[in-house]
């Protein structure tokens, strides 16, 4: 299985709950040394325009750190989604799956949305597994 995880991900961005500090630090612990780990790359700003709107992309970048962190969190849950359906097991270690938060057709994760989508453009099929 390969973790997708970057170290931006352990800064607080809010004070909401799900932000709390030793969250993601208690499930990193678990999980190094046991299984590959990938550092995401922000998710291009064409991307996040697939699933959100200007406006809204507009609001975020008003403060440029929740902007830099969205993206970044777009582009994990991204490189998990596209490396799942690549074949490979992953898990994000991102923590707030609505860090950006809007209501979108995707609810929960946009992210997961972007994808599939970029996968099936660049034309790539996902693979099947067989057990």
């Amino acid at each position: 299985m390969k973790i997708i995880y970057h170290p931006l991900y352990l800064e607080i961005y809010s004070t909401d709950p799900a932000s709390k500090s030793g969250r993601i630090e208690a499930i990193l612990k678990e999980l190094e040394g046991r299984y590959a780990f990938l550092q995401p790359v922000p998710a291009a700003e064409q991307d996040i325009k697939r699933v959100h709107g200007a406006q809204h992309i507009g609001s975020i970048k008003k403060d440029p750190e929740l902007y830099e962190i969205s993206c970044l969190a777009a582009g994990g849950a991204s490189m998990a989604a596209e490396t799942a359906l690549g074949g490979e097991p992953a898990f994000g270690l991102i923590g707030r799956p609505d860090i950006m938060p809007v209501p979108t057709t995707a609810g929960v994760s946009a992210s997961l949305i972007i994808s599939p989508w970029r996968w099936q453009s660049c034309g790539r099929k996902r693979k099947s597994r067989r057990r």
